[in-house]
This record gives structure tokens, C-alpha cells and sequence, in this order.
């Protein structure tokens, strides 16, 4: 899966009645963690936004873990609107995207599907209308497949910058950072964990894949020759 900046051109047929969107101070428009459900629910621990993330299947914990790993991305958040339209047989309908994101100035609204459910008739018709319809709202709508969002060593590999990366650099490791950069040659993960990169090489490298000042091959095998380039963002 990759998230794209979407630039859509829409032509509404006005079947979307309303999009309402969470209140000040509300979360997420619609529970998911409690304790009578009888699927697994969990919460995710998000960097980005401060706070415990609510998943109600593990295909969106792991779209929650690409959404985190992604320095494109500003925030996001789950159960984020409840959108009424009408539906094929003219009647009102309410749906409840799982993730909202935010990358760069367009808008998303995410919904993940096993590829058996989107491939479903009714959920492809509602597919084809808010994708159409959902830009003169402010938004573009899309739906990941959750098999896309399990695949290895992307998944591992993300969880791993993850676990490392959740420790903010300190001054003194920016500057092991910008020192290690200066000569122009891609950073290493065996380096890091042999210490040539600071007492806390592998944390630095993981926190600035996070902040888009490193980037490396996700979709590669992870090992000790694992390449880190420079990124979008700068070293301040």
C-alpha cells in the first residue's frame, strides 16, 4: 500500500446528505473499545497523536502502524465521521469510516476491507459514490485491503522503526546524527547498534525515518546492511 496525495475531480450527484464529523473534545464518533464486544479490540500507541489509538480489528492496528510510519503524514484518527447517503435502493444510510489522515493539504477518509469484503456489491457501489461524491466535502475517500496492509517485511520492518523510534532525539543526538551525514555515505543499521552513531545509535536512526530526515527501503529485508539515505527534512 502506498499513500497517495489524491487530486480528484469530482461530479456529485448529491446522494451524500451529510458528513458530521466528531464534536470539540470528542475523540472518535463512534465507541470501539468495550468491554461487551465480543471481537478483539485493543489501542494502539500513537506518536503522532499523543495518545492511545482504538482498533477494533488488527488490520486497522496495522494500518495504524503505516499511517505512523509515514513522515507524509500529520495526523490522523479513528471513527473519525458518520456519513449519511442514499443508497442504490433510495434509502438513507449511515457509514462510519475507520481512519481519517492528513497528508500534506488533502484530506483522506480511509475505510480497510479483506479483499472479499470490498470486493462485495454493496460496499463497491458505496465505494464508487463517496469516492465521486466525498471532494465537495473537503475530502477523498479510498479503502485499503487489509491483506496489502499485512504484507511482509513491510509490516515488520515498520514495526520495528516503531519500537526504536519512539524516544525523541536529544540535542547530542542530532549532533551525532549531522556528523555521521556529513561525509554523504548512507548510514547503516550494523553501525548503529555498533555504536558508531551514539549510545543510542538505532534510536536515532528509527526517530528520524519517523521525522522524514532518514528514509530506507521499507519494503526490503531488514538486517544489519540495511541503508539509511537522507530524507525530505533537514536536521534542525
Amino acid at each position: 500500500m502506498e499513500i497517495e496525495d489524491f487530486n480528484l475531480e469530482s461530479k456529485p450527484t448529491n446522494r451524500v446528505r451529510s458528513v458530521s464529523f466528531c464534536a470539540p473534545g470528542q475523540l472518535r464518533k463512534r465507541k470501539v473499545v468495550t468491554r461487551s464486544r465480543a471481537r478483539e479490540t485493543g489501542k494502539f500507541p500513537s506518536v503522532k497523536n499523543n495518545r492511545g489509538m482504538q482498533w477494533e480489528s488488527k488490520n486497522e492496528r496495522n494500518g495504524f502502524v503505516l499511517l505512523e510510519v509515514d513522515p507524509r503524514v500529520r495526523k490522523y484518527g479513528e471513527q473519525p465521521c458518520e456519513i449519511e447517503y442514499l443508497n442504490d435502493e433510495g434509502r438513507v444510510a449511515s457509514h462510519f469510516p475507520d481512519v481519517s489522515s492528513e497528508l500534506g493539504n488533502s484530506k483522506q477518509l480511509i475505510e480497510i476491507k479483506e479483499q472479499a469484503g470490498a470486493n462485495r456489491a454493496m460496499v463497491q457501489s458505496r465505494t464508487d459514490l463517496l469516492t465521486e461524491e466525498l471532494p465537495r466535502f473537503g475530502y477523498h475517500y479510498s479503502v485499503w485491503i487489509a491483506e496489502d496492509l499485512a504484507r511482509q517485511p513491510r509490516l515488520k520492518n515498520s514495526r520495528k522503526i516503531l519500537y526504536f523510534g519512539r524516544r525523541a532525539m536529544s540535542e547530542l543526538d542530532r549532533m551525532h546524527l549531522q556528523q555521521a551525514m556529513r561525509g554523504g555515505n548512507p548510514l547503516t543499521w550494523g553501525e548503529a547498534c555498533a555504536g558508531a552513531y551514539g549510545e543510542y545509535g538505532r534510536e536515532i536512526l528509527c526517530r528520524a525515518v519517523l521525522d522524514g530526515i532518514l528514509q530506507f527501503d521499507i519494503n526490503g529485508p531488514f538486517s544489519s546492511d540495511t541503508l539509511f539515505f537522507p530524507g525530505t527534512q533537514e536536521v534542525m
